[in-house]
């Protein structure tokens, strides 16, 4: 199956203006980034990924972009997609 995963906002409080931030979304050996934003962390961005399997794990990292030396790890979040299972079949407001 597809994965739609719709990055909106997200909020860290030490950012700060001139800086450059995005998303990694990595599922099994599937890995995406999202556009490069400013300070006020609004994406409004759609990614897709190529679901196998609803025991997979999704593995949502949010990095400061680093021009000239490696891109700084901000935080990480793992999400089990078998809570997707209980909202199939249900209607989501």
């Amino acid at each position: 199956g597809t994965l739609c995963v719709s990055i909106v906002v997200v909020e860290y409080k030490q950012s700060q203006k001139g800086d450059n931030y995005f998303v990694n979304l990595q599922l099994g050996h599937q890995s995406t980034d999202s556009k490069h934003v400013d300070q006020k962390l609004a994406w409004n961005q759609d990614l897709i990924l190529t679901l196998g399997s609803l025991d997979d794990f999704l593995v949502i990292s949010l990095f400061k972009y680093c021009k000239y030396a490696p891109n700084e790890l901000l935080g990480v979040a793992d999400l089990r997609l078998d809570i997707l299972e209980y909202y199939m079949n249900k209607p989501i407001d």
